[in-house]
């Protein structure tokens, strides 16, 4: 994948099928609050105001993560992907 991204923007493939605690596969077009998926794009870093300084992505490529369902979808190079900052990552998985 070409896409650089920048600051602290993730790109992260959504996972097509999650399994709950119980076993039980939930599609992801089912109505949960939280999804999850691989990063596939990151930024480099973040810039701190208070600090002057940048701040290291605590995120990389290839982390599957949990993230809001309210993340921008966007479609880069034929694939649906979920665009989100770092700051709304709910976990490293």
């Amino acid at each position: 994948m070409k896409t650089k991204m920048l600051n602290d923007n993730l790109l992260i493939k959504p996972d097509s099928v999650t399994t709950s605690a119980g076993g039980i596969l939930i599609p992801t077009n089912a109505n949960l609050p939280v999804r999850t998926g691989t990063v596939v794009a990151a930024g480099p870093d973040l810039y701190n105001e208070h600090t002057c300084g940048r701040r290291p992505m605590q995120v990389q490529v290839t982390d599957r993560v949990m993230y809001p369902e309210n993340a921008i979808e966007v479609n880069v190079e034929g694939q649906v992907l979920a665009l989100i900052q770092e700051g709304y990552i709910l976990a490293i998985l």
